[in-house]
């Protein structure tokens, strides 16, 4: 799975696009800005493994920037 944090202008997301009583949209904030990308892998049940990246623009490669682990606590949906 891929995360990418957008600006709030990029998701042309309308009020009746969202569920009941959701706020809108805003862009993201620190360190999640708009030049990042997160992927995002599962490694068992409720436990997530990623790997963050700058986003890469037109004068250099993306670069790593952090690992994460992510894990889901509590009882089951």
């Amino acid at each position: 799975m891929q995360l990418r944090y957008c600006r709030a202008d990029e998701l042309a997301l309308e009020r009746e696009d969202l569920p009941e009583r959701w706020p809108l949209p805003a862009d993201p904030r620190f360190p999640f800005s708009a030049d990042l990308v997160d992927f995002v892998r599962p490694v068992g049940p409720g436990v997530f493994v990623g790997l963050g990246w700058t986003r890469p623009d037109s004068r250099e490669q993306g670069r790593k920037f952090l690992h994460f682990l992510m894990v889901r606590s509590g009882a089951e949906a």
